[in-house]
């Protein structure tokens, strides 16, 4: 039995997931579903699907090119760094759900639910990859050197040289390449220079590092992606001064790099010209004088009202007490 692809493109096809029911498993693999009964031999090479080729597939489930379930999964993935599963993948550019699997036999598969898949699939791309490991992480600073005075260094395992690279600024896209050099009998060191001052406050802040052979698995202690290692500092003084304090130029540099950062960290302050704030002064003042006026006239008016109706009822008083006298008097006579 063999299953080799030399040169095939899969375009628009798709994987969709029953809607009524979850098992057996569906929706996964929208280019190809590879799984099979019983255990398979790495070695053999009875399957190679490096001329594969995909194009907007898509997988309701997992794996939108991709799906492989088979008990060897690992090794058949790590073999030749992946290039028996990649096909057209490419490890810095491709999502990293188009090729995916997990680890086990088709019958064990088929009685899975999705959340259980979910849980333990991944995708391959983390077989292949190389994971570095970094043990310790040290800046020297040395403001004797104009040209560099930051020199990290980094001690590990697992670095590949030629891969790596320090870009910064990360605006400008602008890259060194890190040298990573074997050490007989104790671990890898890889190393770069800055000379850029704003990017290290020491002082105030701790650093972490974290190290990648790729750009997409950024990993520290242990090669465990994210679990930084504490970045070490190291200052070194000028003793040569002629009786002068040592380290004090350096020290100045460092409240000035600090100042300096704080500063861009803080939001600026806008200037306002004063005579802005006299004129908005002057019509605040204006709108409460004519307020305070608006309000005052509407007072008088008031009162004005309120004496006129007070009189209106008096006479009207009045005119009902001569009526009532009137008719008293007419009784008599």
């Amino acid at each position: 039995f063999q299953f080799k692809i030399k040169d095939a493109t899969f375009r628009n096809s798709q994987a969709k997931k029953h809607n009524s029911r979850d098992i057996p498993p569906t929706g996964y693999g929208g280019g190809i579903f590879l799984t099979g009964t019983g255990d398979y031999d790495v070695d053999s090479d009875q399957i190679d699907l490096s001329g594969m080729k995909s194009d907007s597939n898509s997988a309701d489930s997992g794996g939108q090119s991709t799906y492989i379930v088979m008990p060897q999964l690992e090794e058949f993935c790590q073999k030749d760094s992946g290039a028996l599963v990649k096909g057209d993948y490419d490890d810095k550019e491709s999502d990293l759900n188009d090729v995916e699997g997990i680890s086990t036999d088709v019958a064990s598969f088929n009685q899975l639910n999705p959340q259980e898949i979910k849980e333990e699939q991944k995708p391959l791309h983390y077989y292949w990859a190389v994971f570095a490991s970094l043990r310790t992480a040290k800046v020297v600073v040395d403001f004797r050197n104009v040209d560099e005075p930051f020199k990290y260094q980094l001690f590990g395992i697992n670095m590949i040289e030629g891969t790596n690279e320090f870009i910064w600024p990360p605006l400008d896209g602008t890259s060194d390449p890190i040298v990573v050099e074997d050490v007989p009998g104790s671990d890898q060191i890889a190393t770069f220079s800055m000379k850029d001052k704003q990017f290290l406050n020491y002082k105030q802040k701790q650093y972490g590092a974290l190290i990648s052979n790729d750009r997409r698995f950024f990993t520290g202690i242990d090669g465990i992606e994210g679990n930084v290692v504490q970045l070490e500092v190291e200052v070194i003084f000028d003793s040569e001064g002629g009786g002068e304090d040592p380290g004090k130029e350096t020290e100045q540099e460092q409240e000035q790099i600090i100042e300096e950062q704080q500063q861009q960290d803080s939001p600026q302050k806008s200037k306002f010209p004063w005579w802005i704030g006299f004129l908005i002064g002057l019509v605040v003042v204006a709108v409460i004088i004519t307020i305070g006026s608006c309000l005052f006239c509407y007072c008088c008016i008031w009162k004005k009202m309120k004496k006129e109706k007070d009189l209106d009822i008096r006479l009207k008083q009045l005119k009902d007490d001569f009526e009532i006298i009137k008719q008293t008097h007419k009784s008599y006579l």
